[in-house]
This record gives C-alpha cells, structure tokens and sequence, in this order.
C-alpha cells in the first residue's frame, strides 16, 4: 500500500558536522512553512535530532524488519496524511538503516 511519502534525497556530511548541517536543513525548511521530518534509525540519534523519532517508530517497521515486512501506516490515517505533507524527511544514519527499510520506504513514496 502507498501512502505517498516524499521521495528520499540524501545529505551526506562529515562526522562532526553532520549535527549542524541537518539542524540548518531542517530550520531552513520549517522556516518556509513546510513540515519537516527528522528520523533516525536508532533511538540514540533520534534523541540529539529537534523533533526525531526513530524509524521504525515513524514509519511504524516491525523490528526486526524483514524482506516481507510491511508498514502499520495507512494513508487514511492521521498518521498517514501527516506523512504524505512533509517537503523533506531527514534521515540521520541513513546508512546503518537494513536494506529491507530502505527498499520499503522508498516503495511507500510511489503512488
């Protein structure tokens, strides 16, 4: 099932500037009126991020996420309208997310 979500672009930063680049990001993007919504795929990083939650609590992923694995978000949902308006999603750690969240994610932006 799609829900519409925003296609992924990713940022890549350094290290020990990557803090500061996706809160500039973020702040840009809120200052226009667009929703922002910042992710990360563990609970630590979310913490650090203004507004984050991790991924599979966002996306409502089972954990552990499989191949067959599938979102609880339905496009119905005020969950589900709430994700299809966001103009970014940032997505800190993007690379320790398992391949399976990523390939399912991405389907889910294709209406």
């Amino acid at each position: 099932m799609s829900i519409g979500l925003p296609q992924p672009a990713f940022s890549h930063a350094y290290v020990n500037t990557d803090f500061y680049k996706l809160e500039a990001e973020r702040q840009e993007v809120r200052g226009s009126g667009k929703i922002v919504v910042p992710v990360a795929w563990t609970g630590i990083s979310a913490l650090i991020l203004k507004g984050g939650r991790p991924a599979h609590s966002r996306f409502k992923l089972p954990v552990p996420i499989l191949d067959n694995s599938s979102s609880g978000v339905r496009h119905s949902t005020e969950e589900g309208k709430f994700l299809k308006a966001p103009k970014i999603i940032i997505w800190d750690e993007c690379t320790m997310t398992p391949h399976h969240a990523a390939v399912h994610l991405t389907g889910c932006s294709e209406i």
